[in-house]
């Protein structure tokens, strides 16, 4: 799981939980009597986090198999509020506001970087993501599989150099096709950069920084690490 990002293992319970359900989460448990069918979901949500929070990679989408108790538990508790259509537009508020996350912010540097890549001309050009996803052919434009090539370096960061060395000789191999020219990228998600230096000192400066970009493989420690760096190396 180290290659995909490691989480505490309270961050189902802190932060996907809350994230994924939101206001929901205040309709579990909580009555003073609950008949055996209520109960029983109660434990099955509680159970279910508890079980997944076992694994120290978490994501929202784990925690996916605890949606059926949450809702039928939540469900004839929200039906019976007196201030039914205030809840119903905080929901909404809150549901919207995740949107906005997912489409402005999460993994958002990956499409215009690759525009970026997939524009330049006059070599076959690589691409190594550490620390974030690793994006679909799809979105790299007509060079893909033929001049742009995508390579997934997961969170090694640490393994930057030994990753480089490895894929130069699968070049020098004639893997990818034979180009008159070739370009090595390494695209490193900001809270990944200070060991992959460390890792591969012949990493250069910045060609382009792409923010905001977040990703949950490695969470950033601060706002400022909210970037997505295209670093071109040196091999």
């Amino acid at each position: 799981m180290r290659r995909f990002g490691l989480h505490p293992r309270w961050f189902h319970l802190v932060v996907n939980a809350p994230f994924l359900y939101g206001p929901l989460l205040l309709f579990l448990g909580g009555a003073r009597k609950r008949n055996p069918f209520g109960k029983a979901l109660d434990a099955s949500a509680v159970l279910g986090l508890a079980a997944l929070s076992v694994a120290p990679h978490q994501e929202p989408r784990f925690l996916l198999p605890t949606a059926c108790a949450v809702f039928a538990r939540a469900a004839p508790r929200v039906a019976r509020l007196k201030w039914k259509r205030k809840f119903y537009v905080f929901w909404l508020v809150f549901h919207l506001a995740v949107a906005g996350f997912y489409t402005t912010i999460h993994q958002a540097g990956l499409v215009p970087l690759l525009r970026r890549v997939g524009a330049a001309r006059g070599a076959c050009d690589h691409v190594a993501f550490v620390g974030t996803y690793l994006p679909p052919y799809s979105v790299a434009g007509p060079r893909a599989g033929a001049e742009l090539f995508l390579h997934d370096f997961e969170n090694d960061a640490a393994g930057l150099g030994r990753r480089v060395a490895a894929l130069k000789r699968e070049l020098d191999g004639g893997a990818y096709g034979r180009c008159a020219s070739r370009r090595l990228y390494v695209a490193v998600a900001a809270p990944a950069l200070p060991v992959a230096r460390a890792a591969f000192p012949r990493l250069g400066a910045a060609v382009a920084s792409f923010a905001p970009h977040f990703s949950g493989e490695l969470p950033p420690a601060s706002f400022s690490q909210l970037v997505l760096g295209l670093y071109e190396a040196r091999f």
